[in-house]
C-alpha cells in the first residue's frame, strides 16, 4: 500500500510490472473489466509502498530533477558511449594509445601504463634474448711505422652511446584486432639498484595507419629508407617521442612529469573520427611540441643525447643503411636533433656496430 494511501483514499493493485508512478485514479482501472493498465503505468507493491502517489505531491525540496535534467543526462550516458566505442574502433583500426613499459631509476619493479599482458610477455622474452646496453664502437689504431711505438694514448673519437634513443618498427604479437606494429622509441634506463634495463615507449598500430604515415615505415610495399625530410615539418610521432625521452633522460626528472608528457604527446598525436574516416594523421603547431619537450627539465642549458648526438654522427652516418623487406617488417633507427636518421638496421645487434 502507498505511503499516502490515507490521504488520497487509494489502493494500488499489486503487479508483477515495474514502470514509472502514475496517479492514484489510473490505478483504479487495474480492477476494471476494461483491462489493467498498461506496463509504463504499473507498479509493485515494494515499489508502491516505498514512493508516494503523484497526486500527493512531496515537498518542493524533495521533489525529483526536472525532465530537462534526465534528457541531459541521458544524453551524456550517451556520448559517454559513443566517446568509448569511437577510442575502441580507432585502437583496433588505426592505432592505440601510448605504453610504457621498462624500468626507471625511481622504481624497483616494472613500469607498466597502457600495455597489454602478450605486449609485456614479448617484450621481457625480447629483452632477455636480444637486447644489450648499447657500447662505443672499438677504436681504430693507426698503423704505426715499423720500429716505432707511440707512447701517448690515442684520443677517443666515439662518445656514449647509451643514452640515445632509439625508434624502432617490430612486428606485435598477434591480438583480436589482427595485423599489428609495434612503433615507439626505447632508451636505456636502469631500476633503484642500478641494473640496466630499457624503458620503452610504444604503440600498437595496424598496417592501414602505417601507410598514412610518412615513410619509411615497414608496412608499406616498398619502404623509402632514404627519406631524410625534416621530423620538424613532417611531425613524425617518434622523434619527438625520442627528444621526450632524452630530455628526461638528461634532467633525471621524475616518472609522473613524463608520464604527463606522454599522455600529453599522445593526445596531440592519437588518431580521431576525421582518421577514421581515411584522413591522414593532424598536423600539430610545432610551438606545442617545442614546449612540452621543454616541461622537462628546469634547466635548459644541459644538453641530452639528441642535441650531442653530432659527437658520433662520423660513427653512425658510416653505418650501412639496410632497408627490413616487407617479410621481416622489422627495423632500428637513430634521429639526430634535426629528425635526420643517421643509421638504419634490421637487427638490434647490428646498429651499434661500426662499419667496416
Amino acid at each position: 500500500m502507498c505511503r499516502c494511501s490515507r490521504a488520497c483514499g487509494q489502493t494500488p493493485p499489486s503487479s508483477r510490472l515495474v514502470g514509472p508512478g502514475p496517479p492514484c485514479s489510473f490505478l483504479k482501472r487495474a480492477a476494471s473489466p476494461r483491462g489493467p493498465v498498461p506496463a509504463a503505468w504499473a507498479w509493485s507493491s515494494a515499489s508502491m509502498a516505498a514512493r508516494p502517489c503523484w497526486s500527493c505531491k512531496p515537498p518542493a525540496s524533495t521533489r525529483s530533477a526536472p525532465s530537462c535534467c534526465a534528457t541531459s543526462s541521458a544524453l551524456g550516458c550517451d556520448m559517454g558511449w559513443l566517446s568509448h566505442f569511437l577510442q575502441r574502433q580507432t585502437t583496433r583500426r588505426l592505432a592505440g594509445p601510448l605504453a610504457i613499459w621498462g624500468k626507471v631509476p625511481s622504481h624497483s619493479d616494472f613500469i607498466n601504463v597502457n600495455t597489454l599482458i602478450q605486449d609485456t610477455q614479448a617484450w621481457a622474452a625480447w629483452v632477455a634474448h636480444q637486447w644489450q646496453t648499447p657500447s662505443p664502437p672499438a677504436a681504430k689504431r693507426k698503423p704505426q711505422d715499423q720500429g716505432w711505438m707511440s707512447l701517448s694514448p690515442e684520443p677517443h673519437s666515439y662518445a656514449d652511446l647509451s643514452q640515445i634513443p632509439v625508434a624502432f618498427m617490430l612486428p606485435a604479437p598477434a591480438d583480436q584486432g589482427g595485423e599489428q606494429f609495434w612503433r615507439g622509441v626505447l632508451v636505456t634506463s636502469r631500476d633503484r639498484i642500478g641494473r640496466p634495463h630499457p624503458l620503452i615507449v610504444y604503440q600498437r598500430a595496424s598496417p592501414r595507419w602505417l601507410r598514412r604515415l610518412p615513410s619509411p615505415n615497414p608496412a608499406a610495399a616498398t619502404p623509402d629508407w632514404t627519406h631524410t625530410q625534416p621530423a620538424q615539418e613532417s611531425q613524425d610521432l617518434l622523434y619527438w617521442l625520442a627528444r621526450v625521452l632524452a630530455r628526461w633522460q638528461a634532467h633525471h626528472d621524475t616518472l609522473g612529469t613524463l608520464s604527463r608528457a606522454i599522455a600529453s604527446l599522445n593526445q596531440l598525436h592519437a588518431p580521431g573520427l576525421r582518421q577514421l574516416l581515411g584522413d591522414g594523421p593532424s598536423v600539430v603547431a610545432p610551438a606545442r611540441l617545442h614546449e612540452l619537450v621543454n616541461s622537462l627539465g628546469r634547466d635548459d642549458d644541459i644538453p641530452d643525447a639528441m642535441d650531442s648526438i653530432d659527437s658520433v654522427r662520423h660513427l653512425l652516418s658510416a653505418g650501412q643503411r639496410r632497408a627490413p623487406s616487407p617479410a621481416q617488417s622489422c627495423g632500428f633507427w637513430i634521429l639526430d636533433s634535426g629528425g635526420e636518421r643517421l643509421r638504419q638496421t634490421t637487427r638490434w645487434s647490428d646498429l651499434w656496430k661500426a662499419s667496416a
